[in-house]
């Protein structure tokens, strides 16, 4: 079976990054009377089991990962999720400031200043990173720990949105990369103990 390779666009959509999650207990006394009152029953012996919710601070951030996950999901074709290793290219376009673009006649026209003007304001790409491979846990891949590799950029574009590459990798690079020690060893030993392969080396030298 051939490695897979998932590629899917999600547009116009601007991409919203993890947010820190807060934690809030919604049965806790609001007044210090309620409050002594509970404190007292739990000396009594009264089991007290909190009830919390948790929520995102990233505004947006389930719309973005809902969305994700749709064009995911198109993508993959009715296919289970990669079981293998692979590696993840993403590339995040996000929407310009304002200040960008000029006002009045100008309106709409980007800046001369801003034309060459980098991502390098807020959304982190770490924090984008960590959106986008939530949505595809599960879809794309059973679990992210088998991602071995990930390249990302963020960059400013017309439309706002990610393109994403995941690549199978059919053979770990661990094991490419240990191959590839063991041929450079083998290689070296094979010099120092005059192998016949010497004289071919120094043939096409001429030494």
């Amino acid at each position: 079976m051939h490695p897979q390779t998932i590629e899917f666009y999600v547009g116009n959509v601007e991409p919203r990054p993890k947010g820190s999650h807060t934690a809030f207990v919604v049965n806790w006394p609001r007044s210090k009377a309620k409050l002594h009152q509970l404190c007292r029953e739990i000396l009594a012996g009264r089991e007290f089991r909190p009830q919390t919710v948790v929520t995102s601070a990233s505004k947006g951030q389930k719309a973005w990962e809902k969305e994700v996950k749709r064009k995911a999901f198109t993508a993959m074709a009715l296919r289970g999720p990669i079981a293998r290793g692979c590696c993840v290219h993403m590339e995040f376009f996000l929407k310009r400031p304002k200040n960008h673009f000029g006002t009045g006649k100008n309106a709409g026209k980007l800046k001369e200043w801003a034309v060459d003007m980098e991502g390098t304001k807020a959304p982190d790409l770490d924090k984008l990173i960590r959106s986008t491979m939530d949505a595809m846990n599960g879809v794309v891949f059973n679990d992210d720990a088998q991602v071995l590799a990930i390249v990302a950029t963020k960059v400013y574009g017309t439309r706002p949105g990610v393109k994403v590459s995941v690549y199978e990798i059919k053979i770990p690079i661990w094991k490419r990369l240990l191959d590839a020690l063991r041929q450079a060893i083998s290689f070296a030993f094979q010099r120092q103990t005059g192998d016949p392969t010497d004289d071919v080396l120094q043939d096409e030298t001429g030494n």
